[in-house]
């Protein structure tokens, strides 16, 4: 279990809508922001562990690097998600 980051100017909510709930993620900071096409998306490697499938939707890629799609729904625990 990681330890709770404390407040800091750079801290922000991500609001995510996870299986049609909303839910805000506090985070300790974001980096960038990223607009990427859907069509542009690449399935996961085949080498992707059984937990990266579980929590990954798909990757994108970028000029030097790659973008991956975090599952919302994997992130919280929201009981109205757990189906």
């Amino acid at each position: 279990d990681l330890e709770p980051a404390p407040l800091t100017p750079q801290s922000r909510w991500i609001i995510l809508d996870a299986g049609g709930e909303r839910v805000g993620l506090l985070v300790d900071r974001v980096e960038d922001v990223t607009t990427v096409a859907l069509q542009d998306a690449a399935g996961l490697p085949p080498t992707a562990s059984p937990s990266e499938q579980r929590h990954f939707q798909a990757v994108y890629p970028l000029d030097h690097d790659l973008l991956v799609l975090l599952d919302a729904t994997h992130l919280v625990d929201v009981p109205s998600l757990a189906a």
